[in-house]
């Protein structure tokens, strides 16, 4: 059962009401209503602080999230969403105001889209369910996009007239028309408080952030490959979970030995009680591509990897699964320090620094010369060389669309290099990436009856990290130092001094290369699905360089297969469209 609101909107009237649809997921939409006040809601969510929220509106905290997001709409309107935190995809029909309110948390844990269908409009977590009520079709630009890797815009999805709403954003709809603007940004002036201060403070945030997250009863289990987020989560849950067993995974493939972490994960879990850990072994790169009618295909190999063990937890009975995702994004590696040195003139400690970091990664000092400080100070020919070798792997894979999708996936730009370490950092958290990925992971873990909750994406963890000083990410040629430095108890020896972690592309390598036969048969007839969107001799070529191992030949690959069985099922998405037309002004804040 899934967030879906209908509403309807004429000159004179505004009615509303709230449908739940049988779809595959772990959770239920919740509702509530407030007759009085003209108010109905329907959410996804899971709150943070919810005894503090309860406290400001004068509420009982026996009260569902719903109730407390109707109670904090009616309190603040619009503005409630600075007042809440934690993840969530609401959506509040406001009949007195003849209103539609939706609103995203504020990293897209939860997705959340939209249209406006004829006289209606139609607020979901599931994009392919609005298509099917709205009867639209699937996007070329979209699909363009897609097979040649690129993002597209953040609004954009895979259907024509259906939008994303970007996270940290609300929706607006009424008589004067559709507004859509972001609530919350990022400050990432430095903090100047002492390391210690910093350390506790981030240990203290990141503790109540994965005990927030495990339900009050039942078992749960983490996600533990072994590197430093994953172990991090995994031994806060162990030692701060009031004497809760904690059920770990660690995947495993028996060709892929080069991406196998179970020797740091069996470190790890040899120093802490309370872990029952288990190994998974192996996945299907099929099961991947469609988990569900799905709001996009797959854009992530290595979800083979996840799926594999929401399966196993699912087996054990668990419903929600912690989970370490993109860590290194919330916390930083810190190595834009090394560009922070040389431009001070600091050019003593900068040696000493890329001398440290060169030998944690195994580097000669001029190869990590040329990774992390040439790289990113390339003067205009070299940063045009670059781009060259961009485009021409660009039109690698454009050879793979049809002739008429070509014009329609142009070159990705090519991304702006930050040259300070809070630069980047805000950069990696503003990837739009991570929610796309996000998006993914709700639609794949609600299909196997999982709910992964992510305890780096907490809004004062994150805001605290951003303000940490570029010299306690990296010091001594070791990355994210403080965290390390913060979290030594729940952390076993092995895992706060490694220095990397283990390349997931073997994985995927590994699980595509049981799939030639089937690829095989492709070449003998491309599903009619496909055949407007891929080029018959571009596919062979694809094809070839991905049995000689190639890479990127792989990738291309993957993405079409992703999407022909994406294509499949949302074909099987089938409402009767909306009639009645009425044109909204878009109009802006």
């Amino acid at each position: 059962m899934r967030l879906v609101v209908i509403a309807r909107l004429d000159s004179q009237v505004w009615h509303s009401k709230a449908v739940r649809f049988d779809w595959p997921s772990s959770r239920e939409a919740q509702t509530a209503s407030c007759i009085p006040r003209g108010l109905q809601i329907v959410c996804e969510a899971r709150l943070d602080r919810r005894a503090d929220l309860a406290r400001t509106l004068g509420s009982s905290t026996s009260l569902t999230d719903a109730e407390l997001l109707l109670e904090s709409y009616a309190r603040w309107g619009p503005d409630c969403v600075g007042h809440i935190d934690g993840e969530f995809a609401l959506a509040v029909c406001d009949n007195r105001q003849r209103r539609i309110f939706a609103a995203r948390d504020r990293f897209g844990v939860r997705p959340c889209y939209y249209a406006i269908c004829g006289n209606r409009v139609i607020v979901s977590s599931n994009a392919a369910l609005i298509a099917g009520l709205c009867g639209t079709v699937v996007s070329d630009s979209a699909i363009a996009k897609y097979l040649v890797a690129h993002t597209g815009q953040v609004e954009e999805t895979f259907f024509v007239g259906v939008r994303r709403l970007p996270p940290a954003s609300i929706l607006i709809v009424d008589h004067l028309g559709c507004v859509v603007r972001r609530y919350w940004q990022l400050d990432a002036r430095t903090s100047r408080r002492s390391a210690s201060g910093l350390g506790d403070e981030l240990r203290s945030l990141l503790i109540e952030s994965v005990c927030a997250r495990i339900p009050p009863k039942g078992p749960y289990g983490s996600m533990l490959s072994g590197g430093l987020d994953s172990s991090a989560i995994t031994g806060i849950a162990a030692k701060h979970a009031a004497n809760r067993a904690v059920h770990a995974f660690t995947f495993v493939h028996s060709r892929a030995q080069q991406a196998d972490e179970r020797r740091y994960a069996r470190a790890f879990v040899d120093s802490h009680r309370q872990i029952c850990w288990s190994i998974v072994d192996g996945s299907d790169l099929l099961a991947v591509c469609s988990p569900a009618p799905a709001s996009q295909p797959s854009h992530a190999p290595n979800l083979a990897v996840t799926l594999a063990m929401y399966e196993a937890a699912r087996a054990r009975g668990l419903a929600v699964l912690l989970d370490g995702f993109d860590g290194d994004s919330v916390i930083s590696h810190g190595t834009r320090r090394l560009l922070e040195l040389l431009a001070g003139g600091k050019l003593s400690e900068f040696w000493r620094e890329i001398t440290a970091v060169a030998r944690a990664r195994e580097l000669s000092q001029w190869a990590a010369l040329k990774l992390l400080v040439l790289r990113p100070l390339a003067p205009i020919a070299f940063r045009r060389l670059v781009a060259r070798a961009r485009s021409a792997q660009h039109d690698e894979n454009a050879a793979l669309l049809a002739p008429r999708l070509r014009a329609l996936a142009p070159a990705p730009p090519v991304q702006p290099i930050a040259r300070s370490e809070a630069a980047r950092h805000m950069q990696l958290l503003s990837a739009p990436s991570i929610g796309r990925t996000l998006e993914l992971l709700d639609e794949a873990a609600g299909a196997h009856g999982i709910e992964p909750r992510y305890p780096f994406f907490e809004r004062r963890l994150v805001e605290l990290c951003v303000t940490i000083p570029a010299a306690l990410k990296l010091h001594g040629g070791q990355t994210r130092w403080l965290m390390r430095r913060a979290l030594w108890e729940e952390l076993s020896s092995p895992i706060a001094q490694r220095r990397g972690k283990a390349n997931l592309s073997h994985v995927f390598l590994a699980l595509f290369s049981g799939h030639h036969a089937e690829f095989d048969r492709w070449l003998e007839r491309i599903p009619d699905s496909m055949a407007p969107y891929v080029d018959r001799m571009g596919f062979r070529s694809t094809y070839e360089r991905a049995k000689r191992g190639n890479l990127r030949g792989t990738l291309a690959l993957f993405r079409m297969l992703a999407l022909c069985r994406w294509l499949e099922t949302v074909a099987r998405v089938k409402e009767p469209p909306f009639s009645s037309p009425i044109n909204l002004k878009s109009r802006t804040n």
